[in-house]
């Protein structure tokens, strides 16, 4: 089994000596502590500070380009990275602020911009000087409909405009030498400031927003530090959790947790020479013991993918080992092109290098260079290159390796639903083991029944002969569902019975297979086939329009391909495999950490 044993760690002493023992066991970060009293919520300051950090992470990774993304602060010692980062948090919520602020002016001065653009660049104080020598100029918002009913002769001067901004609404300068017009109609509403001014303004406040963004791209840099003060500030939480949920009084603590079987001696010593006591034992059948995986350097890539479904609990197998062979071969089939499969695994390679990821994101994509490997040797055994079928080119029999499955799809059809046996009964046969080592003997023979149908389903087809199925749909009638009650037991056997045909069913789906392998091969076929027949029809001069069409055509293909191949027998391994024995539900082995720089 790949799923570490874990022991329960009880761990007694002085009160007095609480903190010191919590911090050496972060530094070994062993320990899965279990709450033993009600845990406190964390002080407000600290959680509120922790969401400051995060929101300023967001708004940096927001703001970096690409070319910023490459750099990153020169390393330091903990203590100056931790001032490093407390100071980018301030200066970036500084910025931030700043930026919102010009944001909202920014939003005012183009809204004045639009409402004062079609009278033209004037100085609204131009109005008040005018009146103070009698002459009144006044602005008005209408339509062709009220222009006509007005009478506009005392009016000693008039014009309109389009009000672009106001759909059909046209504007009016009225204009009137003694008296101020006097008109039915809605005056216009007017910035204080000329459109000059407003535009001159605009322009300011988009300079000082672009220095504002240099500056956060400066401080993008600083990243790395924001996280790990994050981390810090995180574990800090954490150390309140633990601490609050410690039992015991004023004169002893008590702390409870799990640690991996191996690790057991390495908890003792980072507590040595203390005064506790340790009390070790197993785990009962009831209790919640978290789920730390360890698997072979081929199989962990793998790990990601079933984290992001479910993992298992204590008492199960680890599922891994059994996805990581049927993932990789069902990729490889959908996919199933060797050009296809040397990108990914190109594509792969560089992202690793490029952008040298860690923990979970480092093992997806060397899960995306073993598909690529994958699909590179299905790809060569079916002879598929970017839609070219190798074995004609090279005038190879098609009786060799795979070939046949691209000219005779019945037989990759059978194929697939092959594959679906095969795995179904591996499923079955993990759930039998289960049984057997709990000696639940009824359910062994209920299994035994299940394990039975397609073999006995195969000598009917080829012998014709039923009585061997008959026998198998009996022993699951009567030890499908043990049960010390005759009717329960032939009620459930009955009950599972049909679901025979589920089990049809689930060998159908892997048909899905063979669906997705041929309609990759035949899109990479078709866009062969238009770009040579553009080259064919236009002679050389078609290869510029061929390209294109080639590029573009099998970029398509190869995205949309590779979202199938990943999604399809994902879903194959989740639902079809995963129902035959897989249970689920544990929670991930999340040991107690030092706090960094500390």
């Amino acid at each position: 089994m790949a799923i570490v044993r874990m022991k329960r760690v009880g761990i007694v002493g002085p009160a007095d000596i609480s903190d010191e023992i919590l911090q050496s066991l972060q530094g070994i970060a062993l320990l899965d502590p279990v709450p033993l009293s009600q845990v406190e919520d964390p002080p407000s300051d600290l959680l509120s500070q922790r969401l400051l950090v995060q929101r300023v992470i967001h708004t940096l990774e927001q703001t970096r380009s690409e070319k910023a993304a490459r750099k990153t602060a020169p390393p330091m010692s903990p203590k100056k990275d931790m001032a490093l980062a407390e100071d980018t948090v301030k200066r970036v919520e500084k910025l931030t602020a700043r930026r919102t602020e010009l944001e909202t002016r920014l939003g005012s001065a183009e809204k004045e911009i639009q409402q004062i653009r079609p009278w033209g660049d004037f100085d609204p104080g131009d109005l008040d000087y005018l009146e103070q020598h009698d002459v009144f100029l006044r602005l008005y918002e209408t339509d062709q409909a009220e222009l006509s009913d007005l009478d506009l002769s005392r009016l000693d001067w008039h014009s309109t405009v389009a009000l672009y901004a106001k759909g059909r609404r046209l504007g009016l300068l009225a204009l009137r030498i003694g008296t101020a017009p006097d008109l039915d109609l809605d005056r216009a509403t007017l910035a204080n400031r000329s459109l000059s001014q407003l535009q001159q303004e605009q322009k300011a406040i988009r300079q000082e927003l672009a220095e504002i963004t240099a500056q956060l791209l400066k401080l993008s840099t600083h990243t790395p530090a924001l996280k790990a003060l994050d981390q810090r500030l995180q574990d800090r939480i954490r150390y309140h959790e633990v601490r609050s949920g410690l039992g015991g009084d004023t004169e002893i603590f008590a702390l409870s947790g799990w640690c991996p079987t191996s690790r057991v001696g390495d908890l003792r010593r980072a507590c040595q020479n203390r005064p506790v006591a340790f009390v070790i034992e197993d785990p009962d059948l009831e209790d919640d013991v978290p789920i730390a995986l360890r698997n072979g350097p081929l199989v962990r890539q793998f790990q990601p993918l079933l984290k992001a479904f479910n993992l298992p609990h204590y008492r199960e197998y680890d599922p891994t080992l059994f996805i990581a062979p049927f993932m990789g071969l069902f990729f490889g089939f959908c996919l199933g092109d060797l050009g296809y499969g040397t990108i990914l695994t190109g594509l792969g390679i560089w992202a690793q290098r490029r952008f040298k990821p860690t923990g979970e994101a480092r093992l997806a994509l060397q899960w995306l260079v073993i598909l690529g490997i994958g699909t590179m040797v299905i790809g060569t055994l079916t002879g598929n290159l970017f839609g070219v079928k190798l074995y004609e080119l090279f005038d190879l029999s098609t009786s060799k390796l795979l070939f046949s499955l691209n000219e005779d799809p019945k037989k990759f059809f059978y194929v697939s639903l092959i594959f679906g046996v095969v795995q179904l009964t591996v499923g079955m046969l993990i759930r039998l083991v289960r049984y057997v080592q709990e000696e639940r003997w009824q359910h062994v023979i209920g299994s035994l029944g299940w394990l039975s149908i397609f073999p006995t389903l195969a000598l009917w087809a080829t012998m014709d002969t039923p009585w061997p199925f008959v026998a198998a749909l009996l022993v699951i009638l009567l030890f499908a569902s043990p049960d010390p009650s005759v009717i329960r037991r032939i009620g459930g056997g009955a009950w599972a019975l049909y679901n025979i045909t589920g089990l049809v069913g689930d060998v159908m789906s892997y048909a899905r297979i063979f669906g997705l392998g041929l309609s990759s091969a035949i899109i990479a076929m078709v866009v062969n086939t238009i770009a040579m027949t553009v080259v064919d029809s236009f002679g050389p001069a078609g290869w510029i329009v061929a390209v294109p069409i080639l590029v573009g055509g099998h970029s398509f293909n190869f995205l949309m391909a590779i979202i199938g191949a990943v999604v399809h027998p994902a879903r194959l391994q989740f639902l079809e495999f995963f129902g035959k024995f897989f249970e689920g539900g544990g929670r991930a082995y999340a040991p107690f950490q030092k706090i960094e720089g500390e």
